[in-house]
């Protein structure tokens, strides 16, 4: 339990997880994250489960015209695979303007995801981090804006298209 000082600055999170039923996305991590964070709200979307468990919410497959609010109503996006490229989902909660703990490092990321690893009481301390620090929370998410606007607008992502068709052709 906490103390009443620590009462007074401790906020219930909603806690994001977005991803399919596959051993490298880690569903494990999350759930002992979850067990532990027991007055925290966690909604995981893509898993057709039919029961809720405790503070897990199972939301199902989800139309990706629809996914918007689950990041709207979210306070975090959490990531726990074992491995994988850049995902989407980190690129669309940089999108919402929502911060994200993930269990992997991206190199171009540094100073925009709260990294803990693949150690849950790590990942802990990163959510506990945006939890209690708005400030370092904001920053990242500027930080995450900006490389957002630097790589990924309608723009670069054309130009990335059509040099890669125009190289396909050379020769």
């Amino acid at each position: 339990m906490h103390s009443s000082l620590e009462k007074s600055s401790f906020r219930k999170l909603k806690i994001l997880w977005i991803g399919r039923d596959d051993p490298v996305k880690n569903i494990a991590l999350l759930f002992e994250i979850a067990n532990e964070l027991k007055e925290d709200k966690f909604y995981i979307v893509g898993l057709d489960r039919k029961e809720n468990m405790g503070n897990i919410e199972f939301c199902g497959r989800v139309p990706h015209s629809a996914i918007y609010s689950y990041y709207q109503n979210s306070d975090l996006l959490i990531s726990t695979s074992k491995t994988e490229g850049l995902p989407n989902v980190i690129l669309e909660a940089f999108k919402y303007k929502l911060p994200v703990v993930s269990s992997l490092y991206f190199k171009d990321l540094t100073d925009s995801i709260f990294y803990g690893g693949l150690e849950k009481d790590k990942l802990i301390e990163q959510i506990n981090l945006i939890r209690s620090n708005n400030i370092e929370a904001n920053k990242k998410i500027q930080k995450a804006i900006a490389f957002l606007n630097n790589k990924y607008t309608a723009e670069k992502v054309y130009e990335q298209f059509i040099f890669g068709i125009s190289s396909m052709y050379k020769n």
